[in-house]
């Protein structure tokens, strides 16, 4: 008798939580390796989200004795009539799927949302598809892309914590703070205890400029688990934002105690220290966050990120070109690699390096814009305008209409 093997895929944390059960109810099996989301350049300024996306093969029957987690095989014979039918007339979604999940586990974001695209196309009714095409928009800068596609997911499941807290996030990130609140809240009124969400509600209401409010959301955190440790650190970053760097301290040595090891909380006992005007001890933490995490491309990404701050570009960009070493597929270091270099006019290496990121992701429209903006600068306006009008398509794929304005304001400005 033929089988078919289940086929396992990454979804991003957000999306994990909503799926237990989804087999026995002849819906998607997902499964997911754990990844973590609290420490983030969109909501706290330290990092880019670092998960993976995708979604499972629709299965219309249960997971045979082998298991899901065993790898298990199902026996097609056990399909009856319309259910056979499913398998046999659309087996290219399947291989959508599987592409798409490996494009997304090599970063290659632009080219897995060109394949979940094609993938929705054929499920039209599949939420967790349009998640997905929200996961990949997001990692590609298209926040209201992003937005639109979680609102197209949470019409079709409405009652998803995880959607509602992806929307928040990416609300948040094109600047309709009042509408990240809603959408968190939201979330919090499907799942109460989703910590996600309540750091990602402290963080907006900082933005908002609601400090007593952000301060009330983590020490609920806190009450809620009290050894979560990047709640002691969202505490810090209040307090760090208004200039209250020694309390900050304080709570980070807290979370030091609990979790001794974690290099971030190094990463904001340097910042703090810094604050303070302790470059010593600053640069002391940092270096112990790297000697605790050497393979860390994101404790690198924040050196950099520091080193700017501080207004060293030279030392910025050998923190920046080191993460890149270590994730090749790092593109918020490749991008602020090449705003250095912009920034010190050397058009040139701002070229290269911008071919090489369109090179490794060309569905990304980021790296086609940088290029415009840096063969401008060489004089080479023709040559520029093809470089927009390509991030202009790709972002016009990507329905960014924020993203097309972009790149149209500067084509405007080339001569």
């Amino acid at each position: 008798m033929s089988k078919m093997s289940l086929v396992f895929a990454s979804l991003p944390l957000w999306l994990r939580r909503s799926l237990g059960g989804a087999v026995g109810s002849g819906l998607l099996l997902m499964v997911a390796p754990g990844v973590g989301l609290a420490a983030e350049a969109a909501i706290g300024g330290e990092g880019a989200i670092a998960a993976s996306a995708d979604v499972g093969r629709r299965l219309d029957a249960p997971v045979g004795a082998g298991g899901a987690g065993s790898g298990g095989m199902l026996e097609l014979g056990a399909l009856a009539g319309p259910d056979l039918a499913i398998v046999a007339q659309a087996p290219d979604i399947n291989t959508l799927l599987d592409d798409a999940r490996e494009q997304v586990e090599q970063g290659q974001y632009g080219q897995a949302l060109n394949l979940y695209q094609q993938a929705v196309q054929i499920e039209a009714d599949n939420a967790q598809i349009y998640s997905a095409i929200a996961y990949t928009q997001y990692q590609l800068g298209s926040f209201q892309a992003a937005a639109n596609s979680f609102r197209q997911a949470i019409a079709l499941d409405p009652r998803n914590a995880d959607f509602a807290y992806g929307l928040g996030r990416a609300l948040g990130d094109v600047g309709d703070f009042q509408g990240a609140v809603t959408a968190l809240r939201q979330a919090l009124s499907l799942n109460p205890r989703h910590q996600d969400a309540l750091l990602a509600l402290g963080k907006m209401l900082e933005r908002q400029g609601d400090l007593a409010g952000s301060l009330q959301i983590y020490e609920q955190l806190l009450t809620l688990d009290r050894r979560n440790w990047q709640s002691y650190t969202a505490k810090a970053d209040l307090l760090m934002r208004q200039d209250r760097f020694g309390e900050a301290i304080e709570i980070l040595e807290q979370a030091q105690a609990i979790a001794p090891y974690e290099a971030e909380i190094y990463v904001k006992l340097g910042t703090a220290a810094f604050g303070l005007g302790n470059p010593r001890e600053g640069f002391a933490a940092f270096e112990e966050a790297v000697r605790l995490d050497p393979r860390n491309a994101d404790l690198q990404y924040k050196r950099g990120a520091i080193f700017q701050t501080l207004g060293n570009l030279d030392l910025a960009l050998v923190a920046h070109q080191q993460a890149i070493k270590l994730n090749p597929n790092f593109g918020a270091a490749r991008e602020e690699v090449i705003k250095i270099y912009l920034a010190q006019e050397n058009y040139l290496l701002a070229v290269v390096n911008s071919q090489l990121w369109a090179e490794r992701d060309p569905r990304n429209p980021v790296p086609y814009r940088y290029l415009g903006v840096a063969l401008r600068g060489r004089g080479r306006s023709t040559e520029a305008m093809t470089a927009f009008q390509q991030a202009r398509m790709l972002y016009q794929q990507a329905q960014d209409a924020q993203g097309v304005r972009q790149v149209e304001q500067l084509m405007r400005a080339t001569p």
